[in-house]
């Protein structure tokens, strides 16, 4: 429980600090090594693009929550790469539907039974700054 909630600061912290277009990256690379994303937080600009690589031997997708400004849901398999451009600004909280999910009633991410990180659900966090 305490990981989403660290990831939101995180996430919050990142996107007020971003200040101007010059501080942030107009381009994000996050690589799957396994059932983690990494970075956990990935900055871009609007208008940028966040690239995946799945370096894992399974599928893995990057699933936007209901409710996002923009609503993605990558699948991406093994050896993959797909790319993803955000076009409004926010932070948007994501994860790989095959191996966690998300519960409304909590508004919480949490891995699947039998995922391999029972405790750490395969989320992350793209911050989105204006680029003007």
């Amino acid at each position: 429980m305490k990981l989403p909630f660290l990831l939101l600061v995180a996430a919050i912290t990142l996107f007020t600090g971003c200040g101007t277009a010059a501080t942030a990256r107009p381009d994000a690379t996050v690589s799957i090594p396994s059932d983690r994303f990494l970075p956990v937080v990935s900055q871009s600009v609007t208008g940028g693009t966040v690239t995946f690589h799945n370096a894992d031997a399974d599928a893995h997708t990057v699933t936007s929550l209901p409710g996002a400004p923009v609503a993605f849901d990558l699948v991406i398999p093994a050896g993959a790469t797909r790319t993803l451009r955000l076009d409004t600004a926010g932070a948007y909280r994501y994860y790989c539907r095959f191996h966690a999910h998300y519960d409304p009633k909590t508004d919480q991410i949490a891995a699947n039974p039998g995922a391999d990180h029972p405790d750490e659900p395969m989320a992350g966090v793209i911050v989105a700054s204006r680029n003007s």
